[in-house]
């Protein structure tokens, strides 16, 4: 398997300011790629979030490289479709989508695990960006979901001067309507991700850290 000796997304962010927005972008836009094509070939990560992107290059000004990550830990990636137990692992608290914190009584259709991925990645670039989760605990999510357009964590983001396209970016994936929630393509296609070109090869999906 292939060894990246530089480790994970989420050690490296714990001991490091958060980046750049140019930055962050060119990670998401990459973990993006990523889920498309899982989604793609019929499969959900269903635990998105920094420690599970692999550092295979980092950036480099003298010489023009760029951020350079792929997913890994697919230890509760599910088939599209599949019925989950209800005792199975749900993903990372602080990255799960609220759908799935429900109880199995108010869920009367399997979930749409391609989209909790588009949560939880939601998640993974507002940390890139404040350094902090949107919802660090489960009753501000469930406030958040309650009156998403009032409550939307946007002040840390306006405080790392992110762009209206970023902020506008986190919170379409950070929708509590599944229905209104971008799908991984439709998401290849917002400006924000457009405005950013990575150099780092499509192949975005890994295996092995250390």
């Amino acid at each position: 398997m292939e060894y990246f000796p530089e480790g994970d997304l989420g050690a490296y962010l714990r001991s490091s300011p958060p980046l750049s927005e140019e930055e962050a972008c060119h990670i998401i836009s990459q973990a993006l790629q990523g889920l498309a094509i899982m989604h793609q070939e019929g499969y959900a990560h269903r635990d998105v979030k920094p420690e599970n992107m692999l550092i295979h290059q980092r950036p480099d000004p003298r010489s023009g490289r760029l951020w350079w990550v792929k997913l890994t830990d697919f230890g509760i990636t599910k088939s599209i479709g599949t019925v989950v137990s209800a005792s199975a692992p749900l993903g990372t608290p602080g990255y799960v989508a609220p759908e799935l914190l429900r109880q199995p009584s108010q869920n009367s259709l399997v979930p749409d695990y391609p989209a909790t991925d588009m949560w939880s990645l939601g998640a993974t670039a507002f940390y890139i960006l404040a350094g902090s989760l949107p919802f660090p605990d489960y009753f501000s999510m469930v406030e958040y979901v309650a009156s998403p357009d009032t409550l939307f964590p946007r002040a840390e983001l306006d405080g790392r001067l992110v762009s209206t396209d970023g902020s506008a970016f986190i919170r379409t994936l950070l929708e509590p309507k599944l229905g209104q929630r971008p799908d991984s393509n439709e998401a290849c296609s917002h400006p924000w991700i457009l405005s950013h070109t990575s150099n780092a090869p499509e192949q975005t999906v890994g295996s092995h850290s250390r």
